[in-house]
């Protein structure tokens, strides 16, 4: 580490933090001129950006500092506020979140499924690709229902973290009153969808606090109806000898949340190059990075 480097980045980094803009970018620049090590480029370039007004500006500043370090979280989080996909106001401090313990939580709220044409109930069909209407036999695929511009797209995680939604847990149960029938009953922790054990309407869980958290960019359809699955809950039985009579109650399908990462980073090295000339020996230093990227790991 150069200590001159090391000297200009302090008083770089004490000039932005004091506001002296002039001052500041006199010195971080000096830093990226000299023999300065990894960490304090990363640093120049990051504070440069936090002094810069110009976007074009700011964002070649950020650039550079993820260029070098693709983790860096803070200036992930200001390209995001940068790109629009990070509302400032949502930033919180993780270590001054609010007391929330013993609030009570509104109820939630869910949307049933109405038929568009005549108002009737519509429900799944057999195989979970389409809904039905009950009454005058509709179809609507799955894909027909997404909102207009529902596109799956990744989030960014540590930006997420920044925000309340990366310190949101969901709470253990809620009760529901079916808006059909009338009749009330508890949902487990994390229900989505489900049907009614009454009247048999379907609905898609709309939770209140939802707000807080990453919703789910989409919904895989099931791969086989619910006498298939009865089917092989019954097969299942027969193969392990259950006793007579056992069988399966009508299956209710449920949604798994996955998630997929994208993992990226850099792996330093450092080494020595020997080389031999005719009875000499000389050993010449080498360092760098590797840069390790993984795309949607499945968790």
């Amino acid at each position: 580490m150069s200590d001159s480097a090391r000297e200009l980045l302090v008083r770089g980094i004490a000039a932005a933090k004091a506001g002296d803009v002039e001052e500041a970018r006199f010195f971080l620049e000096w830093v990226l001129r000299t023999d300065a090590d990894h960490d304090q480029i990363v640093s120049a370039w990051y504070y440069l950006s936090q002094i810069t007004s110009d976007p074009a500006a700011k964002r070649e500043c950020l650039e550079n500092v993820l260029a070098r370090e693709p983790t860096h979280p803070e200036a992930r989080r200001s390209l995001a506020v940068l790109d629009g996909r990070l509302d400032p106001a949502a930033v919180v401090d993780p270590n001054r979140l609010p007391d929330t313990a013993g609030s009570t939580q509104p109820p939630p709220g869910a949307r049933r499924f109405v038929c568009s044409q005549c108002g009737g109930k519509l429900a799944f069909s057999p195989d979970g690709q389409q809904l039905i209407c009950t009454y005058c036999n509709i179809r609507m695929t799955l894909y027909e229902a997404i909102e207009s511009g529902a596109l799956v797209e990744e989030h960014d995680f540590v930006v997420a973290l920044a925000t309340a939604k990366g310190h949101t847990q969901p709470i253990a149960s809620q009760s529901m009153t079916c808006r059909g029938c009338g009749a009330s009953f508890m949902l487990a922790a994390h229900t989505l969808s489900l049907t009614c054990p009454y009247c048999a309407s379907p609905y898609v869980i709309e939770v209140t606090e939802t707000s807080a958290i990453i919703p789910p960019e989409a919904v895989i359809p099931f791969q086989v109806n619910r006498d298939q699955a009865s089917a092989a809950l019954r097969a299942w039985a027969r193969e392990h000898r259950l006793r007579d009579g056992a069988g399966p109650d009508q299956p209710l399908g449920a949604y798994v949340p996955a998630w997929t990462f994208d993992i990226g980073g850099a792996v330093g090295w450092r080494g020595a190059v020997v080389e031999r000339y005719g009875g000499g020996i000389t050993k010449s230093p080498r360092n760098g990075s590797y840069p390790v990227f993984y795309n949607d790991v499945l968790v």
